[in-house]
């Protein structure tokens, strides 16, 4: 009998100061745990479909990505935890979840183009991987943010599962950022536009993710 995706979701996240350490120490050395995500979705999907999703893989790992503290390697895991996850847990076309998944911050963090992706992954997944890329000048900005999100929900299930990963993925480092502020507003955020979401798409995440929530407030300061 197929595992339900709550039974999954359970089976493939521990407790919250797990996953918290073993993101903290994958800022320091390849995380072992992404690549071992990675090989269990790929266990779920047939042949033709593993063959995409690995050509989706490697064409990934030479992106060269841009992000701040982290080296392109070290960054890789990120993306990789959260395709992983979004094939593990999709209720459809998983193909296209891992592919999303692994490419959803491209156009933020590396200097790829929108021509290139949509030439080598076609228009869809062009279309939305554009839609997900938030423009970070205005990342505060109470109008914009709430277009962005307003965009999100009218993508298909997957890309809005993307992003509910992404942030659930981000979500256990955030004590990183120093400013508290900061902390407050994107937790803000989250309470507000990824929570709908999660009820609307991924309901067996709801309390995990509320916990994770409320211990981001407690703990504060990594």
């Amino acid at each position: 009998m197929a595992l339900t995706k709550e039974k999954i979701f359970n089976l493939y996240i521990d407790k919250i100061s797990v996953e918290r350490e073993r993101r903290l120490v994958g800022r320091k050395t390849a995380d072992p745990r992404a690549n071992f995500l990675w090989e269990e979705a790929l266990k779920t999907v047939n042949k033709d479909e593993k063959n995409v999703l690995k050509d989706a893989y490697n064409y990934s790992k030479t992106i060269v990505y841009e992000h701040p503290g982290l080296s392109a390697e070290l960054y890789f895991a990120h993306p990789l935890r959260v395709a992983s996850l979004a094939i593990l847990l999709a209720d459809k076309s998983p193909v296209e979840a891992g592919v999303i998944g692994i490419l959803h911050n491209v156009f933020e963090v590396s200097k790829t183009s929108f021509d290139e992706i949509e030439k080598r992954f076609g228009k869809e997944i062009s279309f939305m991987l554009e839609k997900l890329t938030i423009n970070r000048s205005l990342q505060w900005d109470a109008v914009y943010i709430k277009e962005y999100y307003s965009c999100i929900n009218k993508l298909p299930q997957n890309a809005r599962k993307v992003k509910v990963i992404d942030k659930f993925d981000n979500l256990f480092i955030l004590g990183l950022n120093h400013d508290k502020e900061v902390r407050s507003k994107y937790l803000d955020e989250v309470k507000k536009y990824i929570l709908p979401n999660i009820k609307r798409d991924l309901p067996y995440m709801y309390v995990y993710f509320s916990n994770l929530i409320i211990n981001c407030q407690k703990t504060g300061k990594l």
